[in-house]
């Protein structure tokens, strides 16, 4: 009877941690697909992670459309837009918006998939090396349309 029931309790704690674990890996797999933001001063060209101040005021978040030439392209609607890039003119967003585009100088970029880390690394959703930004690596933004 005492074997019976070491059993049980052995199954049920084996059972317990599996469900954890897959609970784990959902929940990071949502993390690594999250869509990203950046948070950007509207006065200089400062770019974090996690909102801070700058320029004596809060910085705005902005969520990142694409990674490319070293620079994240930004919904001008803030962290919580799920726009797309408008096809075909990379100056706006699916919306209308103008895009902001900000120099990654200093980051770590998966253009790939949009990660954007502040130390090196791994991408947290293919697992290749983060690619660090220089200055040589940023292009400017186009010039708007008059």
């Amino acid at each position: 009877m005492k074997k019976i029931l070491a059993l049980f309790v052995l199954a049920a704690f084996a059972s317990a941690t599996a469900v954890m674990a897959q609970e784990a890996a959902a929940e990071k797999k949502a993390e690594a697909t999250k869509a990203p933001c950046v948070c950007c001063c509207d006065k200089c060209p400062m770019v974090a992670i996690k909102a801070t101040k700058c320029c004596g005021q809060d910085m705005a978040c902005k969520n990142v459309l694409a990674v490319k030439d070293g620079c994240a392209i930004c919904c001008g609607c803030g962290a919580d837009c799920k726009c797309t890039l408008k096809e075909g003119d990379e100056t706006k967003c699916k919306c209308g918006k103008d895009v902001k585009k900000v120099s990654l100088k200093g980051m770590f970029v998966c253009e790939k998939d949009k990660v954007i880390c502040n130390k090196e690394g791994k991408c947290s959703v293919c697992g290749g090396d983060l690619k660090a930004v220089k200055a040589e690596d940023t292009k400017p933004a186009p010039a708007p349309a008059q």
